[in-house]
């Protein structure tokens, strides 16, 4: 059986990572290929250095060439960076009561795609929160029922131009190709439950320069907002505001336990290279309170009363920044005044937050492949049966 490889790129703020999955073998791990390399990130809705994004791509490729050969197309996962979200409400009527059928739905999602044009965005994706059938019936499943009418609301994903075309070009210099997906609904559609996007929830993935709240429905994303802030910028604040080194204030924040009333003789150790170096877990989170009360300001900023979001609308975090540190959830919980809990990947494959997009964007990958092949199937279907 010849092996189909597929490939995911996630572009997080601090490393390029390239995972190749066998979609067609049997094997618990199907992954060929699974490599990361870090680079300076982005911020702002900008690379720091696009020469480094070259070489670190380039670098995940020809290693990948090297050890499993190259894949046939690989989805990039285009952050919230580069990312925006727009929502509309269509409508459609029928000239009788009929059953509604994939080729409404899509006829419908196509008329509501009018940024083929447009000179700063390019469609990702688009995703339902509701439909809606004649009588006002809402439901997330229109196929198949008897409805003089159809309408949906819709949430259409953009990826900034430059960045689309900054990656197809380097893909024509690699001789690879590309599609493109929004990182952030690939984790609100692979990462959590249905049920809970059904009744809405806010999805707060906070990596490590750069992070991202979006607020889910039904299948799709009605406002996402980026920030660019994360661990690095609290390792940042640690060794402005402690005066040591980076590397320590890094290590730092791997260690932090924000639950605890320290005394002045408490401290945190770390080991660097073969020493160890300990520092006043007093001093230490006092500094790290400060940064995270920099990155709650601009959370409660987003959901200001005026971005229509309930204020019952709870919060789940993910992604590699904070969802590990002991006391982070508990902090944001408290300057939100929302609820907030954990969400990482159902996978043994993934199993912590910081797999959220990357598992995510796994999961999409599947999918697309799946659609695709049943797409053909039904079409060889229908030309095999009109001879």
């Amino acid at each position: 059986m010849k092996s189909k490889r597929l490939a995911v790129l996630d572009v997080g703020s601090d490393a390029l990572t390239l995972i190749v999955q066998d979609l067609k073998t049997k094997h618990p791990n199907p992954f060929l290929f699974r490599k990361s390399r870090i680079y300076p990130g982005y911020g702002d809705g900008m690379f720091f250095d696009e020469e480094s994004v070259y070489d670190a791509l380039s670098g995940l490729l020809r290693e990948c060439r090297i050890r499993v050969g190259m894949p046939n197309s690989v989805l990039v996962g285009v952050p919230a960076e580069f990312s925006t979200v727009v929502c509309k409400t269509l409508s459609t009527s029928f000239f009788s009561r009929k059953e509604i059928t994939d080729a409404d739905i899509d006829d419908l999602l196509i008329k509501g795609n009018t940024y083929g044009s447009h000179p700063d965005y390019v469609t990702l994706d688009s995703a339902p929160i509701y439909y809606l059938l004649e009588g006002g019936e809402q439901t997330m499943i229109p196929h198949k029922r008897m409805s003089g009418s159809l309408s949906v609301c819709v949430s259409y994903i953009l990826g900034a131009r430059r960045f689309v075309d900054f990656f197809t070009a380097m893909a024509s210099v690699l001789n690879v190709e590309f599609e493109f997906t929004s990182s952030v609904l690939a984790e609100v559609q692979h990462i959590i439950p249905p049920e809970i996007r059904d009744e809405g929830t806010l999805l707060l993935d906070i990596g490590y320069i750069s992070s991202a709240l979006a607020y889910a429905k039904g299948d799709g994303i009605v406002h996402m907002s980026s920030f660019s802030f994360g661990r690095g910028h609290i390792a940042g604040y640690i060794w402005k505001y402690a005066d040591i080194p980076f590397e320590h204030a890094i290590a730092l924040t791997h260690k932090l336990n924000l639950n605890l009333y320290p005394d002045d003789n408490n401290t945190y150790s770390i080991a660097i290279g073969n020493k160890s170096f300990v520092y006043k877990i007093k001093m230490i989170n006092e500094i790290a309170f400060y940064a995270l009360s920099l990155i709650t300001g601009t959370i409660k900023g987003i959901l200001s009363p005026s971005s229509n979001i309930p204020s019952s609308t709870p919060i789940l975090l993910t992604g590699s920044g904070l969802s590990e540190t002991i006391g982070a959830k508990e902090f944001i919980s408290n300057e939100t005044v929302r609820r907030v809990s954990i969400i990482r990947p159902g996978s043994v494959l993934f199993d912590k937050p910081a797999h959220s997009s990357m598992a995510a964007l796994v999961a999409e990958q599947h999918k697309k492949f799946t659609t695709k092949k049943s797409f053909f199937k039904r079409l060889f279907t229908q030309l095999r049966r009109s001879k």
